[in-house]
Formats: structure tokens, sequence, C-alpha cells
């Protein structure tokens, strides 16, 4: 559930295209498993993300594709310059790493 113009709704996850907020804090300094991709992401309707893709897994799995890959995540976070984007991966077309 989640409250639109006030009213609350009952949203279906999987026809989630994206959902943006206020771009989120960086990573911590400490947490040396993360590793970041700067990435290009063109989604079903045509549109286009570009932005930073944080990926908290071991070195070995840290590849955009594992995410992408990945079942038990079913959105992909990007981090643009002011906004941070939670995209359900069943839309993206494509994907291009930078």
């Amino acid at each position: 559930p989640m409250i639109v113009a006030g009213a609350p709704k009952m949203v279906n996850r999987d026809q989630i295209l994206w959902v943006q907020c206020e771009k989120l804090l960086e990573m911590a300094d400490f947490d040396a498993t993360i590793v970041t991709r700067l990435t290009i992401v063109e989604l079903s309707d045509g549109s286009r993300l570009e932005g930073v893709v944080p990926i908290d897994r071991p070195r070995e799995l840290s590849r955009i594709s594992d995410v992408l890959n990945d079942d038990d995540e079913l959105f992909l976070r990007v981090d643009g310059d002011d906004d941070t984007w939670y995209v359900n991966k069943s839309f993206i077309r494509s994907v291009i790493p930078r």
C-alpha cells in the first residue's frame, strides 16, 4: 500500500515501472564491498535513466549482469545527480555500462 495524493492505494509491484525519490545518502566509506558502475538504463517505454548503480556484493559477483540476473532482487537502484530511482527489472530493455 502507498499514499497517492492523500489517498491510500494498493499497488501491484509487478506493474511498477520505476519509483523515484530524493537522492539517497552516499554509501559509507568503511563498507568496502560496495562497487559503483556508471550505467545507462533503457526502459521498455523508450525512456532512459543515467546514473550510478551501487552494487553491494562480493567482487566476483559485482558485474551489472550479476545484479540483473539475480531473481531475488526485483528492482535495480540507479543514483542520478539529484534523484534515486528503483527500476523494475522486468521493464528494462537494455543496460549500457559506461
